[in-house]
């Protein structure tokens, strides 16, 4: 349990090395699979089907808990929440070493699903009661490193893999910084009291047309996040690529949303004190149109070099990544602040 008798700042300092700890281990369970998935497929037989349910069923549930976990929130705490929602994500990541089927490796995903579905749900609440006057940065550095650990599990498995391990023992690696996070977790988080959720606000936000317009984005941008997660790598090792090179396309595109949802926001919010909103659309726009370009010249050459789609990649991941902390933090009730 957390040292209450800490001073503040050295409180906030640990919170912060929290949420990246946490952060970073909240995709890779999704992306690692992709740049290994000829030797998942050919020991598992899995369908196409069954490979896309290794990212469809932990971001269906993602959906689903964000509905759930608020009430489980309040029944049994934020730190007991957390800390089981963690445990949960380490089992996941853990029993894939004795996947030995299509179905058993796609229930990992799904208890890899539900652990981060909670923490989800629960982290921006935390970040806002902890970092008050500094929402817009903390959460940039949350989504960042969300990001980030996606770069880092697609690109760790073709290493490990070339290291000798099998594509089990790789993906069951991932379980390791789960423990950290847990154990940092356990030392670090304090309890705290939810608030049950206030069922009339709930109605009159979801009468407001800007709600609906909020959850299409996102789910049009996880849609996309989504697609290249799953597919990005394959596409480009049935174009001759390595599993190294297709796996560091894919890190480039999540260290560019790593680095769009923090560097973005901060350098508005630095600048102007005001939280960043509709001056990084014009750029957002610019940037998906470039990347729809270039993955689509790539496409047309049957990607002969590899420069376009890094390219490509980057300016994909940037516009998604600049999108993150804008939607998490702008109001849903009334207009956004002059």
């Amino acid at each position: 349990m957390a040292d209450t008798t800490q001073p503040r700042p050295a409180r906030d300092w640990a919170m912060l090395g929290l949420v990246v700890l946490v952060a970073l281990n909240l995709r890779p369970f999704i992306a690692a699979p992709a740049p290994i998935l000829n030797e998942i497929v050919a020991d598992t037989g899995l369908g196409l089907g069954g490979v896309s349910l290794l990212t469809l069923l932990p971001m269906f549930l993602m959906g689903v808990g964000a509905f759930l976990a608020p009430g489980l929130q309040v029944r049994i705490g934020t730190r007991r929440g957390l800390l089981v929602a963690l445990a949960i994500l380490f089992a996941g990541s853990a029993l894939r070493l004795y996947a030995g089927s299509g179905v058993a490796l796609i229930a990992t995903a799904g208890l890899c699903g539900i652990g981060v579905a909670f923490i989800q749900a629960a982290f921006p609440g935390i970040i806002k009661a902890r970092f008050p006057t500094s929402v817009p940065v903390v959460t940039g550095l949350y989504s960042a490193m969300i990001m980030a650990g996606g770069a880092f599990g697609a690109r760790l498995m073709p290493v490990l893999t070339h290291a000798g391990y099998s594509w089990r023992m790789a993906l069951a690696w991932l379980a390791v910084p789960v423990a950290i996070a847990l154990a940092a977790a356990w030392s670090i988080l304090s309890d705290t009291k939810a608030s049950r959720p206030d069922g009339t606000l709930t109605r009159r936000l979801l009468a407001r047309p800007r709600t609906w317009v909020l959850m299409a984005a996102f789910g049009l941008v996880n849609a996309g996040y989504s697609s290249m997660i799953a597919w990005l790598a394959p596409y480009y090792q049935a174009q001759g690529w390595t599993s190294a090179d297709s796996s560091g396309l894919v890190a480039i595109m999540a260290a560019c949303q790593a680095m769009a949802a923090l560097g973005l926001p901060a350098y508005w919010f630095l600048r102007t004190g005001q939280p960043a909103g509709r001056c990084t659309r014009g750029l957002g726009g610019a940037l998906r149109r470039r990347s729809r370009r270039q993955l689509l010249a790539c496409h047309r050459h049957r990607a002969r070099s590899s420069a376009a789609p890094r390219t490509g990649g980057r300016a994909g991941g940037a516009h998604a990544g600049r999108r993150v902390p804008h939607r998490s933090t702008r109001p849903l009730c009334g207009r956004p602040a002059a």
